[in-house]
């Protein structure tokens, strides 16, 4: 478990000018894509947020390294504490149609002295049912539009398993580069899934 992570909070798996304010984004990333809504999570949204990675964790397996087991202990109680985004640091945010969250993804911020120029995106999920209508790239704008303020910020990676064509094309079109690749990254059951370890470099391509 990363150092920056406390047992209680959901652990990344595998999927500009300071703004104002740390719990609003950029205003071109508050927008609408039909009728949802996206924003940072806060508190207030920790039993939407634990129902849908709990959705995410049992309807794709070969997506992220935890299973609903690890999530069960998660209590909205317990997670609502770390759903306060951090200036220039962790935040999550949502897909909001209505009240009902039906997409969310995470960014932490490496917390060592040498590591500060590096994010991470994790758990990047949308509910099937709202797919295929821009809600995981109005999602991932938003993040990055938020990244990119930070100072110091350099660059921003993330891991995707090879099975997963449509988030590959995404983060392709977005700009996220394959640096790595990782042989039997995962296990379920008694299936292997490789993953690719990708890398958006903020200032441009390095």
């Amino acid at each position: 478990m990363p150092a920056h992570i406390s047992a209680g909070m959901p652990v990344p798996g595998r999927c500009g000018p300071a703004l104002a304010t740390a719990d609003v984004l950029p205003s071109d990333a508050m927008q609408k894509v039909r009728t949802v809504d996206i924003r940072l999570l806060d508190p207030q949204d920790a039993a939407e947020f634990v129902r849908l990675r709990l959705e995410a964790l049992t309807r794709e397996p070969h997506a992220f390294a935890r299973t609903p087991d690890d999530a069960l202990p998660w209590s909205p109680d317990s997670v609502a504490a770390h759903l306060h985004p951090v200036p220039e640091g962790d935040f999550l945010i949502g897909a909001f149609a209505g009240r009902q969250l039906i997409g969310q993804a995470g960014f932490f911020r490496l917390a060592g002295v040498k590591e500060r120029h590096k994010g991470r995106i994790w758990g990047v999920y949308v509910t099937p049912a709202a797919r295929g209508q821009g809600v995981a790239k109005a999602m991932l704008t938003g993040m990055l539009d938020r990244a990119r303020s930070y100072r110091g910020l350099d660059q921003v990676s993330l891991s995707a398993a090879v099975t997963q064509e449509a988030a590959r094309a995404l983060y392709d079109a977005l700009g996220f580069r394959v640096y790595g690749y990782e042989r039997r990254s995962l296990k379920v059951g008694e299936t292997y899934v490789d993953e690719e370890d990708r890398v958006l470099w903020l200032a441009g391509d390095e």
